[in-house]
């Protein structure tokens, strides 16, 4: 494959998919790839034409099978790493297990360029999150009506109390291990899959229904403490507190709807400040 010390790509995420005799090759990196080697049925090909970092190439020959041996990303240092289908290799278990529930269940595969590792802190990355989703339901037979039944902040701190599964203890993607350690959702985290998700989808599901208890969330939201965001942060410069997560969505509301899109006379408060 490729010595450490030659590698430039502090993070590479490669995915190959193939679509009749077009193959588009998806990768992330800190260094500007400059040329690539393409290994196919054991012929090489180079190509120079990159774009959004992604690579396509055309193959000759209607029909005919390929299969991507190995594939040569060169930075502008000239070193070069050699990558292959990093999951077959550091987890086969994982991919003999996918193979199966994707014949059983007819799945459709996610493009990684969809799957974004780029900024994220490692308890963020997709791999992670997507592990502790899988636990969840696993864990929790009628997830929704779990949800939607609640109404203490506290109880859903209990609920959503999940970790990732063994395997990813002590990984962060499939390229290296790393210190074993529980991976759990944070309190701060289901604050804001409440704010965002919970809360949202619970006001939308009982519009439906006909059956809407708007006090009830508005009284869930407020067990919620304050957001802490650089809009929420400005307004406290100002001196304008914030005692729960309503107040700060309310805030953020005023910010985005109004202020950042300049309709201060529709504002109750620009239009206040306009006429003093």
């Amino acid at each position: 494959m490729y010595n450490k010390k030659d590698r430039v790509f502090d993070e590479i995420i490669l995915s190959v998919s193939a679509d009749k005799n077009q193959v588009e090759i998806v990768y992330t990196g800190s260094e500007n790839v400059v040329s690539a080697e393409v290994s196919i049925d054991n012929n090489t090909l180079k190509i120079v034409n990159f774009k959004n970092n992604k690579i396509t190439l055309s193959l000759i020959g209607s029909g005919t099978k390929r299969v991507i041996n190995e594939i040569k990303l060169k930075g502008k240092q000239d070193n070069t790493i050699g990558l292959i289908q990093l999951a077959r290799e550091s987890a086969p278990f994982l991919k003999k297990e996918y193979d199966f529930l994707q014949v059983k269940y007819r799945l459709k595969p996610i493009h990684k360029s969809e799957v974004k590792f780029f900024r994220l802190r490692p308890n963020n990355f997709p791999t992670i999150r997507l592990s502790q989703l899988a636990n969840l339901y696993a864990t929790h037979s009628n997830l929704f009506s779990k949800l939607f039944s609640i109404n203490k902040v506290e109880d859903y701190y209990d609920l959503l109390q999940i970790s990732t599964s063994e395997y990813w203890e002590s990984h962060y993607s499939f390229k290296a291990t790393s210190k074993k350690r529980k991976k759990v959702l944070t309190k701060s985290f289901i604050d804001l899959l409440l704010i965002n998700t919970i809360i949202p989808l619970r006001f939308i599901y009982q519009k439906h229904i006909g059956k809407q208890n708007i006090d009830l969330l508005l009284q869930l939201i407020k067990q919620i403490k304050p957001e802490k965001n650089s809009i929420i942060d400005k307004f406290n410069y100002l001196k304008i507190k914030t005692e729960n997560a309503l107040q700060t969505q309310a805030l953020l509301q005023l910010k985005n709807e109004y202020c950042s899109k300049q309709k201060c006379l529709q504002c109750s408060i620009g239009s206040t400040l306009l006429k003093s």
